[in-house]
């Protein structure tokens, strides 16, 4: 039962996720508008350059219900949409388990690969430097 609610959980997350993300205005972030312009790029190709003044943030739910996040280092730029993807997340790495209640730092670890048979639903946040949000 706890199985279904969480995946109820997340799927309404996502779908709230989605519409927000949807609705917004594209030029509310900076310039851009980028993924209009792009209408035939891949997914991450989208998401991951929507904002080149940022850094990008990854987190992925994995298929087994881990947590796994860190900062974008590369990413397969593939315009199929294919399991045979990948993306790399640099700096702090953090993870959960599938059944663990925090995600927590992985000490010693500076890089991490995926593979986009493992990623069940990948989140993306852009963060601004400082001299970005001050202009």
């Amino acid at each position: 039962m706890a199985v279904v609610l969480w995946s109820a959980t997340l799927v309404a997350l996502a779908a709230l996720l989605g519409h927000a993300l949807a609705a917004r205005p594209p030029h509310r972030f900076g310039g851009g508008g980028a993924r209009l312009a792009e209408a035939q790029q891949s997914a991450w190709w989208l998401a991951f350059r929507e904002h080149p003044d940022a850094t990008v943030h990854v987190g992925c739910i994995l298929h087994d219900g881990s947590y796994v996040a860190g900062t974008l280092h590369s990413y397969s730029r593939a315009s199929a949409e294919h399991g045979d993807r990948d993306l790399t997340l640099r700096g702090k790495i953090t993870y959960r388990t599938a059944r663990g209640g925090v995600a927590a730092a992985l000490p010693n670890v500076n890089l991490v690969v995926l593979s986009a048979r493992d990623i069940a639903v990948p989140t993306v946040t852009y963060v601004r430097t400082q001299a970005a949000v001050a202009e």
